[in-house]
Formats: C-alpha cells, structure tokens, sequence
C-alpha cells in the first residue's frame, strides 16, 4: 500500500481519541488533503488494508459517506461504543481548537506514561473518561474527562457505585488530597460534559450543595447526542467556557 503522510496522521489522530466519523478526520488532515472525495477514498483504503475498522455499533448501515465512523484495527472493543465516541468527540474538538489556536494538545499516552489511569480515592479509584492537557506556552493545564449520556442517577437517595453525586465527591477526595500527583500531575480539571443544558445546570447546582464552590470541577454539554446523530462537523464551544460551581465560569481557551 501506497501509505503517505496524510494516512499517518489520520492514524496518530484516532489512536489519541478513539473512533471519529469523517468529517472530524478531514478536519485533522485537511492540509495534506486535495478535498472531501480523496479524503473518503483515502480512508476506505486505509480500511481495506486493514489499517482502519468501522466499528458496527457506531455504524448504521443507511448512513455512508460523511458519517462512516471509523476506528484503528488495533483498538479494543469498547464496552459501551457510544460513550467512547462521545468522549472522542469531546477530545478531538478540544485538540483541534486548540492546535487553531497555537495551542500544544497532550495527549493520555503522554500524560501517563505507561501507568493506569486511575486516581486514589477513599473507597475504590476513580477512572476517568479520558485524560488531556492543554500547553498554552505560559502554563498547562491537565484535565479529567468524564462523559455523561444522560444514563446515571445525578442524586439518588442511596450511594450508588456510579451516580453523578459519587464522582463529583470523587474529585473533591482528589483535588482536597491531591492525589492527582501520584500521575505527577500538579494538579487537574475534572471537566463533565452531559447531553443537555439542563442537565448540566443540575450537576452545578448539586455540586454547590456539595462544596459551595469549586473553581476546579468545570461543566459543559452537547445537546442531541444519539447513537447515531449526525454530530456537527465541529463543536467549538467545546474549547471555550466552562460553568463552574459558585464561580465565574472558566474559558478553557485562554491561558
């Protein structure tokens, strides 16, 4: 296979996100690209050659061209497909705005180094979504994703292992105690992004009975996610301000 440097990109791209439909991979590569229908051949190619994969829960078979999803052959399956394209979603708009913006994007892998990714906490360790840093050239910051697709309880009357209430406790252990530096980092963002405005503000508010104010924890969303929503080419909000408990919010795209 003729492979060029286009093609290389597009891999590095996914494997720092996980699964993409087209339009955000012609976004990340678009300058080493002639246009949209090289660009589509470019990845069928990459496919047939077993580079790529089409993931079949993140594709519907009446849906072709632009919005194929695809995936590198060596990713793991994931448990819950469409929670892990929303979070790539989430990362990869982030990446591209930022890099728009003179910006460095860090990627997990060089974040972690070859450790887990996980955070102490009192009862079990805390896993995000996704781990992401943004080198602005006077300052980084290291953020903690988690991705809500509206599925778990915000504040059930009973402690349940996965509820909105446990995780934004969660952070608070982490930040309080700062075990963020056990994955030398000197410090983090939780930053929670649900489906819809309204649940948002739900988590903000929970999070003020909680801790009054948080100038860490950072909440966003992004309305209409479904399994197979034709997502906007680019969401740039995602790389801009973020709601903060009993603060100003936080915009994320200046240092």
């Amino acid at each position: 296979m003729n492979f060029v440097p286009a093609d290389q990109l597009t891999l590095d791209f996914l494997r720092r996100h996980g699964p993409l439909h087209t339009p955000y991979l012609y976004e990340a590569t678009k300058e080493l690209r002639s246009d949209r229908t090289g660009h589509r051949k470019s990845l069928l190619r990459l496919a047939r050659n077993n580079y790529l994969r089409l993931p079949a829960p993140l594709n519907n078979p009446l849906i072709h061209t632009d919005y194929l999803v695809y995936d590198t052959v060596e990713s793991k399956d994931h448990r819950d497909f469409i929670h892990a394209f929303m979070t790539s979603i989430i990362t990869a708009n982030i990446e591209l705005e930022a890099l728009k913006a003179g910006y460095k994007f860090i990627s997990q892998a060089e974040i972690l180094q070859g450790r887990d990714l996980a955070f102490p906490t009192d009862d079990k360790p805390t896993y995000p979504d996704a781990l992401f840093g943004i080198d602005y050239g006077n300052g980084v910051r290291f953020f903690a994703l988690e991705t809500d697709r509206g599925t778990e309880a915000i504040n059930p009357k009973h402690q349940r292992a996965n509820s909105i209430k446990r995780k934004l406790q969660a952070y608070n252990h982490i930040l309080n105690k700062k075990t963020h530096e056990d994955l030398n980092l000197p410090t983090i963002f939780p930053v929670f992004v649900t489906t819809n405005p309204t649940r948002m503000k739900s988590f903000v508010t929970l999070a003020e009975i909680l801790f009054k104010s948080s100038k860490r924890m950072l909440f966003n969303s992004i309305e209409g996610f479904q399994p197979y929503h034709r997502t906007p080419k680019l969401i740039p909000s995602l790389f801009g301000e973020f709601q903060r408990a009993g603060n100003d919010p936080l915009d994320i795209s200046k240092s």
